[in-house]
């Protein structure tokens, strides 16, 4: 996965940054000496010609590690200068997705920033009392760590989430930047602010959507400038994926799409399919269709790649869909455009930010995945899983209850849910996030609670309340963007987007339960029958049993509900062996 490194390091410890950060056959790097300070940056070359820039004058160099919008290329040397004069005024003003770095030729002076969403991973470390280690890769920083080991909390984040919140890592002197912040040396210290605060509201119904649409569609067009060759897409039957093709195809006539099967998912042959829906898509945009498989062996094959490429932050299962990047030729497309940006009317429901419960409690409902009391059982040392989302409750309060919801949901759930998993991708191919203006973001970020999702009355009793499906205002976009696409099914209701809200709610209760009947994910089917994909994960499974870390008897019997019961504990199995993975490839060795 190409990215930046670097610190206060020397040319041969640079060699080594750069040797422990993965590149491929697409991938060239480039390496900078400094008095005192060396900076590295791997890219996708020809592959990506947009996705990287190089600003390197007599007193400043600067990498940017993704792209910025509407930036000319003449003023970026400018830029790059006011970066470091003047953080807190200038990054405000830049957008796009990237990771920055700014080294003063001059002085000892070093910035890191990461994008108003962080969209590209940044992991830092002080291996002593004047040094810096940094790296968008975890990899690129072990070798100068004295005796790394696990973060037990973070651990728990995996086990609860899938995923590690806040600034944690799996290491423990390892942290990650968070995004809109910045990482400051200044040949003596290290410090981390924050340079935008994103702010939260709620507007009337009466034009938000016209003006949704507008910064939507400019986002969109502003980070296709930054594509020299053809864009591409992926293409599912969802809506978040045929909106965005809706706005790329209003700014260029180039667009090329590509379906993936979901091995996580359900593939039940009385509804219809991704494939088929995507397909509907592309025919009516009149753009090409390309499908990519993914199979029990690839996944096998793919699995210890899908930890690397992630930093062991993300569980392997949410990743398995985008592993059929791996099957895309690099030369069809420059930069493949990622459309699972969900708005955040999309998850933060109106009972969240309508309730009287602690945020951090809000937040536990809404992000954990496993209960708490599961998360306890498997490890050893003693932890309270809750413990993360009263921090980041606190780390992102705000002057109400849920704007401190919205707030510490839109710090973490995106950056660590979609961004991560988008590393996977660049192991190919360039690709670009492009809700990551300021404008977008604003009004993004005041959707009206009319267009929030809302539990469906009377489902409490089930255990878990049903959502309703989808967010009322993704059906709006995109019905204001394109009426043709509309018309075409929805796959998670089998439902066009015409057919009102509450009809969709209704038919995907309907489906989920036909689904659920007599058939499992296609991904668990697989564990249960590919005899090669289930040693190789019990085998994970045995080894995580070994380690003082876990708890043996929870992992055995997690491992004879999967295998000999048929329940599907594929997303916990996921987020242990992930855990196992990670511990082989980076502390074992």
């Amino acid at each position: 996965m190409p990215g930046l490194f670097g610190g206060t390091v020397g040319p041969d410890e640079l060699r080594t940054m750069a040797d422990e950060t993965y590149a491929g056959d697409v991938h060239e790097t480039a390496r900078f000496a400094l008095d005192g300070r060396a900076l590295g940056l791997t890219h996708h070359g020809d592959v990506d010609p947009g996705g990287h820039t190089v600003v390197d004058e007599a007193d400043v160099l600067g990498l940017v590690y993704g792209a910025l919008t509407r930036v000319p290329t003449d003023d970026l040397p400018d830029l790059v200068r006011g970066v470091l004069e003047s953080p807190q005024e200038v990054l405000p003003r830049i957008d796009g997705p990237f990771l920055l770095v700014v080294a003063d030729r001059t002085s000892d002076r070093l910035l890191v920033a990461t994008d108003k969403r962080g969209t590209r991973a940044c992991y830092y470390a002080e291996p002593d009392a004047s040094g810096l280690v940094f790296g968008s890769e975890l990899t690129a920083l072990v070798p100068f760590l004295d005796d790394p080991s696990l973060d037990v909390r973070a651990v728990a984040d995996m086990l609860s989430m899938l995923c590690v919140w806040g600034e944690r890592t799996l290491l423990e002197t390892v942290r990650a930047l968070r995004p809109a912040s910045y990482l400051w040396y200044d040949g003596s210290e290290v410090s981390v602010e924050s340079y935008w605060t994103p702010t939260f509201g709620e507007r009337t119904d009466d034009g938000y959507v016209p003006d949704l649409v507008d910064t939507y569609t400019e986002a969109i067009e502003a980070t296709l400038d930054t594509v020299e060759g053809a864009p591409g897409l992926w293409l599912s039957g969802g809506l978040d994926s045929r909106t965005m093709a809706a706005g790329m195809c209003k700014a260029r006539d180039d667009l090329v799409t590509y379906t993936y099967r979901r091995p996580m998912g359900y593939d039940s042959a009385h509804f219809a399919t991704d494939r088929t829906l995507a397909e509907r898509v592309a025919t009516a945009l009149s753009v090409p269709n390309e499908p990519l498989e993914i199979t029990p062996e690839s996944l096998h094959e793919r699995l210890d790649e899908l930890v690397r490429l992630t930093d062991g932050m993300v569980a392997w299962r949410p990743l398995a869909n985008v592993s059929a990047v791996f099957e895309l030729d690099p030369s069809a497309v420059d930069a493949v455009f990622e459309a699972s940006d969900p708005l955040i009317g999309a998850h933060v429901t109106q009972d969240a930010l309508s309730g009287v419960s602690h945020p951090a409690d809000a937040l536990h409902e809404m992000h954990a995945r496993h209960p708490d009391g599961l998360v306890k059982a498997l490890l050893t040392p003693e932890v309270e899983p809750k413990d993360t989302f009263f921090e980041e409750a606190v780390r992102c309060r705000r002057e109400t209850r849920a704007e401190t919801i919205l707030h510490a949901t839109n710090t973490n759930y995106y950056f660590k849910n979609h961004y991560l998993g988008n590393k996977v991708a660049r192991a190919r191919v360039g690709t670009r996030m492009p809700l990551t203006t300021e404008r977008v973001l604003r009004v993004m970020n005041q959707v009206p609670r009319s267009g929030r999702r809302r539990r469906v009355p009377f489902t409490a009793a089930l255990g878990t309340p049903v959502l309703s499906v989808p967010a009322p205002m993704k059906l709006q976009l995109l019905r204001a963007l394109d009426t043709d696409l509309s018309k075409i099914k929805y796959e998670a209701t089998q439902l066009p987007p015409t057919a009102p809200h509450a009809l969709h709610t209704a038919a995907f209760l309907c489906k989920e339960t036909i689904d659920r009947v007599g058939t499992q994910p296609t991904g668990t089917r697989w564990l249960q029958s590919d005899e090669t994909l289930r040693r190789y994960v019990d085998d994970l499974l045995l080894g995580a049993a070994d380690r003082d870390l876990f708890d043996a008897s929870t992992i055995h019997r997690l491992r004879h509900e999967q295998f000999h019961e048929g329940t599907d504990r594929t997303p916990i199995i996921s987020a242990i062996t992930t855990v196992e993975l990670f511990v082989r490839m980076v502390l074992d060795d």
